[in-house]
């Protein structure tokens, strides 16, 4: 188990899988913002293009998750957050994040949701943001 975490191919408390707990990621909010992620979803519907059982299927999930991310945008928008630029600061990445959970809480309709870990994206973020100002980003 710690091989695979450590390999990154699990994430998240791998006891929160076992209790039925869904442990979702809302780092993409705060990395990329809204706007981009709906940029993305769109390319993403428009490269589905054969017309099986299948695809239909999945255009209809990722037309799922344009609709999921405007919401996010009109909720976040109520708390007075602009989530269409990437966060900048420490307060913008808590605030995506949170908002992120918040709209998958509603979604789930108050199943067990994790919000994972936080403070290692944090940190990460932090340290990234740091090289990229130093000139000493990785690639």
């Amino acid at each position: 188990m710690k091989m695979m975490q450590h390999a990154h191919l699990l994430t998240g408390n791998p006891d929160g899988y076992g209790r039925g707990c869904i442990i979702a990621d809302y780092r993409r909010i705060a990395l990329y913002s809204s706007d981009e992620l709906i940029h993305l979803k769109k390319l993403d519907y428009l490269t589905v293009t054969v017309s099986s059982i299948e695809s239909m299927q999945l255009r209809s999930k990722i037309h799922h998750q344009i609709e999921a991310l405007k919401e996010l945008l009109i909720m976040a928008d109520s708390y007075r957050v602009d989530l269409c630029k990437p966060a900048k600061t420490f307060r913008e990445a808590t605030q995506a994040l949170k908002l992120g959970h918040i709209a998958a809480l509603k979604e789930q309709d108050g199943g067990v949701m994790s919000a994972g870990r936080w403070d290692a994206f944090f940190g990460c973020v932090r340290g990234e943001r740091f090289r990229i100002r130093k000139g000493t980003s990785r690639k």
